[in-house]
């Protein structure tokens, strides 16, 4: 199309490893105290959360997400109820697309019903 921007595939990969949906979703730490969170951004490589009261630097998380067992983090960043979670192991692109319409699914079951 003339006039059109394209986007070069480096930079493409970048903007598709993250999705926006947000999650809310439970958290878990080696106490086995559960927190309720939302994951407002999340890539392979890990995921970015709302607390309800802040979390500490270097504790160990349990995600519960849509479709998977509990996906294990460290918590590497914190500002405030916002904080950042790297996963211990990378999820598998394809596995992020899933994890993300079955967020999108059950948003639009609760508006539904």
């Amino acid at each position: 199309m003339p006039g059109s921007m394209r986007i070069p595939g480096s930079l493409r990969a970048l903007f598709d490893r993250r999705r926006t949906e947000r999650i809310s979703t439970e958290v878990a730490n080696d106490s086995e105290a559960i927190d309720f969170v939302v994951v407002t951004d999340i890539s392979t490589d890990g995921a970015k959360l709302v607390a309800p009261v802040p979390l500490s630097v270097g504790r160990k998380v349990s995600l519960k997400l849509p479709l998977l067992e509990p996906l294990e983090g460290t918590i590497v960043w914190v500002s405030s109820r916002l904080a950042g979670c790297r996963f211990l192991a990378p999820l598998h692109p394809a596995l992020l697309r899933v994890i993300v319409a079955a967020a999108q699914d059950q948003r639009a079951q609760r508006q539904a019903g």
